[in-house]
């Protein structure tokens, strides 16, 4: 729901954002408040989710803009309902003094199951923009999780739905070494406490999988080292250049490693563009993680709003995944509303993939194809709202969320 706060009033008023020339810090705020402009705007609620269904309400919106007429906060506050928590509501405040920083506050609660408070900062200005860190807290009670099984074959019989009740803290950390080299370092703490399932028509997935070890809560501290070489012109709007990471990761309970896993992955992206108008993005991810325990969680899946767009999230789940995903960023049209430029974009995509234990079991028939179309949305230089529609073996599924899958 935090994403559907950006993806309401940046792509459907299309109002600008904070440009490059901003050169607020985030303690000027508070003195902006006093030459800033507030507008305000009556938004309704709308967000189709694959696992949650449909979600109506009315989104009280402020905007605060400074004298260039450049969004530098937004604050938000809505009343919403579902017919699996009911009534509800969330408020947020999302601050943007420059591109190069920004904080994020969001909290959620509804009659039933569902909580949400989350906390974010990140900062690229250290070091003359070399070095950028970032802070995040979060703890989500969601009444919407879905499991189904381990492997590259589950079928929708075995679909099952928990609460989790997950709260995690992540430290980030990257250094520009070498131009276009980056060294990372990400530290995360997790904690996942499973409850009863919220959808009655779902078996539970604690009673379906009694027994499996590695279904049920957690309490992890993660660690993961990245070496990456970015020649990207734009990190957001990418017109051309490569994104090459590679990572090794590691996993044990905190206090305690008694519950050890660890793995590395490979991440690969080749971006070029013809005639200003087409964006041909070529993706690749691949993963593979050791461990004779490790939680269902937080192995690797696919499905959801960023791979394999015609599952819900995380319909496959495994020690390793393989996925190519290729897209063509098609711009429509380019147009100038309440000052700002704001494009349109027609975005078709194909994308396949699987999970699997060993290497031995990639094989041909237990790739999963998907395919589809995007709309979006573009107000540069950060903000991208899309929907996608995608088809699989299983079907259709709507996601609409904020930024690019990759």
């Amino acid at each position: 729901m935090k994403r559907f706060c950006y993806l309401v009033f940046f792509i459907i008023l299309g109002c600008p954002f904070v440009t490059d020339a901003q050169t607020l810090r985030l303690w000027d705020l508070p003195k902006a408040f006093k030459t800033s402009e507030f507008s305000f705007f009556p938004i309704p609620v709308f967000e189709n989710d694959p696992a949650s269904g449909q979600r109506y309400g009315f989104m009280p919106t402020f905007l605060m803009r400074n004298e260039k007429n450049e969004i530098i906060s937004i604050f938000v506050a809505a009343y919403t309902y579902n017919s699996i928590v009911n009534h509800g509501g969330f408020a947020g405040a999302f601050l943007y003094p420059s591109p190069e920083e920004r904080l994020r506050l969001f909290v959620r609660a509804s009659e039933n199951f569902e909580r949400d408070y989350y906390l974010q900062y990140q900062n690229n200005l250290g070091l003359d923009g070399k070095l950028d860190w970032e802070a995040e807290v979060e703890y989500w009670q969601n009444p919407f999780e879905m499991f189904f099984g381990f492997g590259p074959n589950t079928t929708k019989s075995t679909q099952t739905n928990f609460v989790s009740s997950l709260w995690w803290l992540k430290g980030r950390v990257a250094y520009e070494f070498l131009p276009d080299f980056h060294l990372q370092l990400e530290e995360k703490l997790l904690r996942l406490k499973m409850k009863q399932g919220a959808i009655n028509s779902l078996a539970d997935t604690r009673a379906f999988f009694a027994g499996n070890s590695q279904v049920g809560g957690f309490n992890q501290f993660n660690h993961r080292l990245s070496l990456f070489w970015d020649t990207r012109d734009d990190e957001i709007f990418t017109k051309k250049g490569h994104y090459l990471e590679s990572y090794f990761l590691a996993s044990h309970q905190t206090f305690n490693a008694n519950r050890f896993f660890d793995g590395f992955g490979l991440h690969a992206k080749k971006v070029f563009t013809l005639k200003d108008r087409f964006t041909t993005v070529a993706f690749l991810r691949v993963e593979q993680l050791f461990g004779d325990q490790i939680p269902f969680f937080l192995q690797s899946n696919l499905g959801g709003g960023n791979d394999l767009r015609a599952f819900v999230d995380r319909r496959f789940v495994g020690r390793g995944r393989i996925l190519l995903d290729l897209e063509e960023r098609i711009r429509i049209v380019r147009l100038r509303i309440l000052g700002a430029t704001i494009e349109f974009s027609l975005d078709p995509f194909f994308a396949v993939g699987q999970v699997f234990d060993r290497w031995g079991e990639v094989r041909f028939a237990n790739l999963q194809p998907v395919g589809g179309i995007g709309f979006r949305g573009l107000a540069p230089p950060s903000v991208v709202g899309r929907v996608d529609l995608g088809f699989g073996k299983e079907g259709f599924e709507i996601f609409t969320t904020l930024d690019y899958p990759f």
